[in-house]
Parts: C-alpha cells; structure tokens; sequence
C-alpha cells in the first residue's frame, strides 16, 4: 500500500507542506482501507467511496489554490472546484451511483494541473522554495489523473479484461513520485506563500 508512503516521509522527516494535499493523501489511505475491509466482509461500501469523493474535489481544490500564484488562476481553480463539487453534490443527492461527477472531478483535476503547468512557466517561481516538489506533485497528480480518466472511459472493457492492476500501479507510482518530493521538501517548509 504505497499511498501511505508520502504520509511516512512528510511526517517522520518532520516536514510541512499544504495542508489540502496532506487532507487528500489522508483520506485516501483511510478510505482503501475501509474499502478494502468493507469488501472483504461483503458490506455495501458505497457511502465510503462517495465521501472520499467529496473529500478529494475540496481539498485538491485548495492545494491548488494555495499553490498557484496567478490571480485569474486562481479564480479558474475555484469556479471548476465549485462546479465539480455541485455535481457531485447533486448526484449523491439523487443517487448512491456516481457517473457524472467521477468524469466532472477527473477534469477539473486535469484542469488544475495544467493550470498550474502554466502559471509555472508564467510566475516567479524562482524565490519559492518548494517549486520543485509542488511541480513533482502536480506531475504525479496530472498523470494519475489523465490515465484514471481514460480508464474511466474504458473501465468496462479493463473489468472483462481483467486489466485494473494498470490503474492500480499507476496508482501506486504516483503515490511514490509525491513521496519522493515530500523527501526532497526541507525540514521546516511550508507551501503556503
């Protein structure tokens, strides 16, 4: 289980970073759990799963906020974060089954990440200390997030062909790429400008 690898590295090296990313990473390592459990003992693990949902679209939408300089940036990360988080809301609100908003929050977190791809090339960067592992971690979430939406599109042909482990490993390899930069983060930085 390499999601709780970052977690690991951020706090026994002492390190700070934004708190929505440290948000996200937690929520996702306690939700595999419970949903590994729930479904080891057949329970209904839906509610879970939706939750973390919501969960990911607020704080993603925050780390991004926080970690982009750009004032139109920065307006574009909270209206697609706001939209996202409607339609998932209004989807739980008349069904357990998400299908529109798994799609609507995969692109407003690819959205995000070529957002702040962009506002890289266009910002000063230069005096933030922490520029390389935010562009590391935006690296890692834009991948994972580029290759979940596809599989999204594709996932019932991965589920006949049993072929969910390539989710998974890119998963995982994500979840290492943010651990290696929460290393490279000095002992006591903060990604907060």
């Amino acid at each position: 289980m390499t999601g709780i690898l970052p977690i690991i590295v951020l706090f026994n090296g002492k390190k700070k970073f934004n708190k929505g990313l440290i948000v996200f990473l937690s929520a996702s390592v306690i939700t595999t759990c419970i949903l590994t459990i729930t479904s080891i003992l057949k329970l209904n693990n839906l509610v879970f799963f939706n939750l973390y949902q919501v969960i990911s679209i607020v704080s993603l939408t925050f780390f991004y906020y926080e970690s982009i300089f750009n004032k139109s940036l920065k307006y574009l990360i909270a209206i697609f974060g706001l939209l996202s988080f409607s339609v998932l809301i209004f989807e739980i609100s008349k069904t357990i089954f998400l299908d529109y908003s798994l799609v609507s929050r995969k692109i407003s977190l690819v959205a995000f990440s070529i957002f702040l791809f962009f506002d890289y090339l266009i910002s000063d960067y230069s005096n933030h200390k922490n520029s390389k592992s935010i562009l590391l971690i935006n690296t890692s979430l834009f991948v994972y997030n580029s290759s979940s939406f596809l599989f999204f599109i594709y996932i019932s042909a991965l589920m006949i062909n049993n072929l969910w482990y390539i989710h998974n490993f890119i998963e995982g390899l994500s979840k290492l790429l943010i651990a290696y930069a929460f290393w490279k983060l000095p002992k006591t930085s903060s990604s907060q400008h």
